[in-house]
Parts: structure tokens; C-alpha cells; sequence
């Protein structure tokens, strides 16, 4: 009912773009990925920018804009510059933050989803 992917080529395509103004933004995101969250429910897909930010593990509200040069994106709630995009898909700790981010954002009790605890999680670190 719920997925959860690394986005597509085509999902980045609908959210890249050219920023008319910048401003200000919020900080720095580093070692980033760009995660697909569709639920089946309403049938709609999100996308959330998952990095480094302030020397721990983030992850935005729904991407808006993606910068063409991928250096910046707005997202529902910020702007964000970009460091380097991580070459692989996300850390432990990454998902961790997605697998937190899922449940404060009430999917985890509409769908029944078993997401482990940080004790059970650090069980699989070497995994």
C-alpha cells in the first residue's frame, strides 16, 4: 500500500527545473538522494530530498523544484543548497530517518507497517 523507492528519472524530470529567485535558504544537504514515497491509498506520489544536513541525518517535506545543475531545491517548506548526491542508495542512518519521518507522518499506522526500533535496527548496521 505504501512504496518506498529511490526516485525515477521521470519523477525528477516532473520537479526539475529553473529557479526564477533563490533567496535564502536553509542550509546545506550533502550525500543526498532523492526518495519516491507513493501511496496507494490516494494514489499520489511524493518526493523527499534524504542527505546529511547539519552534521545528521535529514529528510524534506515534498520536493517542489529541483534545480536543473541539482545545487538547489524548494521543497514545501525550504529551500536547500546540494552538496555532492551519494553514489550509492541510502545509509543505515538515512533510513533510519526515512523509517521515522514515516512514522510521524501517520503512514505507519494507516498501513500497519512494521518498522523496527533503533535496537532492532542497530541489530542489522553490519547487514
Amino acid at each position: 500500500m505504501v512504496e518506498l523507492r529511490l526516485a525515477t528519472p521521470s519523477e525528477l524530470a516532473s520537479v526539475t527545473g529553473d529557479f526564477d529567485e533563490i533567496g535564502p535558504y536553509k542550509g546545506f544537504v550533502k550525500g543526498w538522494q532523492i526518495i519516491a514515497i507513493h501511496d496507494h491509498l490516494k494514489n499520489s506520489t511524493t518526493l523527499h530530498i534524504v542527505g546529511s544536513f547539519s552534521m545528521r541525518s535529514w529528510i524534506t517535506s515534498d520536493v517542489l523544484m529541483l534545480a536543473t545543475d541539482r545545487s538547489f531545491a524548494r521543497t514545501r517548506n525550504s529551500v536547500y543548497a546540494l552538496g555532492r548526491r551519494a553514489e550509492a542508495g541510502l545509509s543505515i542512518a538515512h533510513l533510519r530517518t526515512v523509517a521515522r519521518a514515516l512514522k510521524a507522518w501517520g503512514l505507519v499506522e494507516k498501513y500497519g507497517l512494521k518498522i523496527l526500533g533503533d535496537d532492532e535496527l542497530a541489530e542489522h548496521d553490519d547487514a
